[in-house]
């Protein structure tokens, strides 16, 4: 019964953060153009498709294709969708696309605050003069609402603390750093370069409220594709895992770029994430479970002997057992390790193991559940000979803290994983 609860409750949980996050999947009863024009009255107020203006078949072809096939296209909500469309306009500067696009921002719930975030994102991306010109657009747009200007503040920090809370998400999605890339630069001025984006990109901007980690990291991979940095959309590819995204998440949202890019730039991102998302997954069977991999599990790949992969799955602090899908290759298992607040494991997929200290390992199969009490040493992994998934899910999140111990040895593990 009480496994029946416990999954239950993280079921609802999926669910609750599905129906928020919302889609425009065309239906079986409505056709594109129908769904074009409900999309369009949406967003701007007006009418689509009218066979007006100096250009009216170009417009039919244009509206068609964004608002009814690039809108059915992938899990997004129309306030998602709408921010990537301005910080892609915003980065190519089409300004007056820009302002049209602001407007309809806040048409469909997007907050004066967060569309603000969504340019000065832009920043550390395409400079200052463009960030200002999108800023400028915006503000533009806001006065004509009658919102009153300058905005609330939302930036949290001080000279004191913006490189200890730039660093903290810096390391959380960019594990390392910029030092190896930057080594050996003349004068040693790679290491301020390094400072720079700390404490700036990750510190100054970052930090700042109104949009989470997860959005703002989701945005830059849009942003990156508007400006053809290639080389930075591999590593960004990670980040926006790391941050919570899927690569669903980052794969709509180049497509719902691609109208303003051309197919060129957003092939090229599209190639970058079916690139990055097969080394991620390093050979990880398709179907293994129903929740995605995840990036390589590098933050801890110290704690760890063999190769594994962490996705969040929930990014509101305000949740209070915050949960994880990790996913361990053959042979994988955690160091001898415990948690002050105790944690909840569910078996998704594959075959793995669960051993306390001084007791027999466990067998694990989809569906079962451990529930492991505070402070209790244990490890976990997967089957000599097949990959495992489990939920992670922390309990008392305020206070848990992980000790990590030292690694299970192989005979250790043989000895826990021998079949009679």
């Amino acid at each position: 019964m009480r496994r029946t609860i416990i999954i239950t409750a993280v079921a609802a949980l999926m669910c609750a953060g599905a129906a928020a996050q919302g889609t425009n999947k065309r239906s079986e009863t409505m056709d594109r153009t129908e769904i074009c024009k409900k999309n369009y009255t949406a967003l701007f107020g007006g009418e689509a498709l009218t066979g007006q203006g100096s250009d009216p078949e170009m417009m039919d072809i244009l509206q068609k294709f964004i608002f009814g096939d690039v809108f059915t296209t992938g899990e997004m909500d129309m306030k998602m969708r709408e921010m990537v469309t301005c910080v892609t306009l915003a980065s190519m500067q089409t300004l007056p696309q820009l302002k049209a696009h602001a407007g309809a921002a806040l048409n469909v719930g997007v907050t004066p605050e967060e569309l603000r975030e969504a340019m000065y994102l832009t920043a550390p991306y395409i400079g200052f003069p463009r960030m200002l010109n999108a800023v400028g657009t915006v503000n533009e747009v806001l006065k004509e609402r009658g919102v009153a200007l300058p905005l609330g503040r939302e930036g949290s920090l001080d000279e004191k603390t913006r490189g200890e809370r730039g660093q903290a998400i810096r390391d959380s999605l960019y594990p390392g750093g910029l030092a190896k890339e930057l080594s050996g630069m003349p004068g040693g001025m790679g290491e301020d370069v390094e400072r720079f984006v700390t404490e700036y990109c990750f510190g100054d901007i970052y930090t700042r409220g109104a949009l989470d980690v997860k959005t703002r990291e989701l945005l830059a991979y849009c942003i990156l594709t508007a400006i053809g940095a290639e080389e930075q959309l591999h590593p960004h590819y990670h980040g926006c895992l790391r941050a919570g995204n899927t690569p669903e998440d980052v794969t709509a949202a180049v497509i719902q770029a691609l109208p303003y890019v051309g197919f060129p730039a957003a092939l090229k991102a599209l190639m970058i994430v079916k690139e990055e998302n097969a080394k991620a997954n390093g050979g990880v069977p398709q179907g293994l479970s129903a929740f995605p991999t995840g990036a390589a599990n590098d933050a801890y790949a110290q704690y760890f002997t063999g190769r594994s992969y962490l996705a969040p799955l929930t990014s509101d602090k305000r949740l209070n057992s915050p949960v994880a899908n990790v996913t361990f290759e053959p042979g994988c298992r955690n160091n001898w390790h415990s948690h002050t607040g105790g944690q909840i494991l569910i078996a998704v997929g594959g075959r793995g193991y669960y051993q306390e200290k001084g007791k027999p390992a466990r067998e694990l199969l989809p569906g079962d559940v451990v529930e492991i009490a505070p402070d209790v040493v244990h490890w976990h992994g997967a089957a000599p000979d097949s990959w495992f998934s489990h939920l992670a899910i922390e309990c008392n999140p305020q206070s848990n803290k992980n000790t990590w111990l030292d690694a299970v040895t192989d005979e250790q593990y043989r000895e826990a994983t021998r079949k009679e």
